[in-house]
């Protein structure tokens, strides 16, 4: 126990009288041992630091493995069902549409007096879209969340970080092509429509598709990647 008139040294381990206290502090023992402490505390500092740094790094490794994992686990689900995923651009639209497609594009672009239903180009968009990106192996592009600026889109057989709204404005602009595509393979197989028909769709959406629509239809793309996203997620947990 410490004498009550004596003051232990933590840094030399000894009790000293306090009237020798001062000198003490200044002696080269007492000195070189609290350098020796202090050079050990900047090296615990030090080693803290680095753990701290090699952390962050192992932090965000293991947030780019999951990342890609679960890209993989959604390759791989596809994949074992003899599907493989299209690259952005060249998705499968052969036999999504048919008459019941085409009457509710119709409708959309021209009304329907009879039900009151007026006229709405860009709700003919939002069926192509919806169609199209719910085909399993059209399923090309992934977006983390609905709060997210990037989405991964896969391109040139590989994912590829792209910014979300830049992304779908040029995928709403080639919507019409698409569609025309999609109207005319429709009508030479089944002669059920008339090229008449598709052009009065296609200039329906060219001229009448404004800048709140492109908003809206935005969200509904956004929308169905999310839907596919959450799908996905929670099939992968089974």
């Amino acid at each position: 126990m410490t004498s009550k008139l004596k003051q232990h040294c933590e840094t030399c381990n000894k009790d000293i009288s306090y009237a020798g206290w001062a000198r003490h502090l200044k002696s080269k023992k007492h000195i070189k041992l609290s350098n020796q402490e202090d050079e050990k505390i900047n090296q615990k500092d030090l080693e803290i630091l680095l753990l701290k740094k090699e952390n962050e790094l192992l932090k965000e490794q293991i947030k780019e493995l999951r990342k890609e994992n679960k890209e993989l686990k959604v390759v791989n689900n596809i994949t074992n069902n003899t599907i493989n995923v299209n690259v952005v651009g060249e998705e499968n639209t052969k036999g999504i549409m048919n008459q019941s497609l085409f009457e509710k594009i119709a409708i959309a672009c021209n009304g329907d007096n009879y039900n009151n239903i007026e006229a709405n180009p860009h709700n003919a968009i939002e069926y192509v879209l919806n169609e199209v990106h719910n085909k399993p192996e059209n399923q090309n592009v992934k977006y983390p969340n609905l709060r997210s600026k990037n989405s991964r889109i896969y391109k040139n057989n590989k994912w590829v970080t792209v910014d979300i709204d830049e992304y779908i404005i040029d995928k709403i602009k080639r919507c019409p092509e698409r569609l025309e595509s999609m109207l005319e393979e429709f009508m030479n197989e089944t002669g059920i429509i008339q090229k008449t028909d598709i052009d009065m769709i296609i200039q329906k959406i060219e001229n009448e598709i404004s800048h709140d629509d492109i908003v809206k239809l935005k969200k509904v793309f956004k929308d169905i990647i999310d839907r596919q996203r959450r799908l996905c997620y929670d099939t992968t947990k089974k």
